[in-house]
């Protein structure tokens, strides 16, 4: 798989709401990420294991890229969702306190919507909850995956970084007919996970652990070096 090139490849836009909190935004982010694609017709090739259609096995047939883009008002959030409607775009939306996060199809950087080539990307970073580091015990968040992400990165790195991840586990899923079956079972029960903010230092020691998908090497353009270990999932 080639390195990903911006100015020809496909990105994934992701919309967050103005505020939010850290670790919930890094949830919704991978959630909707994957659900883009599990919940449109595309997904349907998740049950028979076709191939995927465009845009999407074009986007995937590179180092899959995504964008976290934070809108400067909610209502560009609704704007997003009805232009996702009227253009029969693939699109997810995952809801939080704060608003919703919406998952497009991948396209390229000069057919996003209005309001996603205006949203912020430098900079987004929302607070950190007093126990964030400590793994989640939410009954919501248990689920198949276990996704360990990089502390010290802003929310909108780790939230890319988390759905890296996730699609690293669900496209190992679908290399057997079970596999795909258990996946669609579990995103229609809502994609329930885990996800623990874990020191960079400490990232290696989950990618050696059974059950570990590819882990997720960033390409170093933003915030870390070229490389660097950002996030893994491993199947529980």
């Amino acid at each position: 798989m080639r390195a990903y090139d911006p100015a020809t490849d496909l990105v994934q836009p992701i919309l967050v709401p103005r505020s939010g909190t850290h670790l919930a935004t890094i949830r919704a982010v991978a959630a909707a990420s994957l659900a883009a694609y599990l919940d449109a017709p595309a997904g349907e090739s998740v049950a028979t294991q076709a191939g995927p259609p465009e845009p999407w096995a074009t986007w995937l047939d590179v180092a899959p890229a995504k964008t976290v883009r934070r809108v400067k008002a909610g209502a560009h959030l609704d704007q997003v969702r009805r232009w996702a409607v009227e253009t029969g775009a693939d699109c997810a939306v995952r809801t939080l306190p704060q608003g919703d996060v919406i998952a497009l199809a991948p396209m390229h950087y000069g057919e996003f919507p209005r309001r996603a080539a205006g949203a912020q990307v430098s900079g987004l970073d929302y607070p950190r909850e007093p126990d964030e580091i400590s793994e989640p015990s939410e009954p919501s968040e248990n689920g198949p995956v276990h996704i360990a992400v990089m502390t010290e990165i802003s929310t909108g790195k780790a939230a890319a970084q988390a759905a890296h991840a996730l699609w690293h586990w669900a496209l190992g899923s679908l290399a057997t007919p079970a596999g795909a079956a258990e996946l669609r079972e579990w995103a229609q029960a809502g994609m329930p996970m885990r996800i623990t903010l874990v020191p960079g230092a400490e990232l290696s020691l989950w990618a050696a652990r059974p059950g570990a998908a590819a882990p997720v090497h960033d390409a170093g353009r933003t915030e870390v070096a070229p490389h660097t270990l950002t996030a893994v999932a491993v199947a529980r």
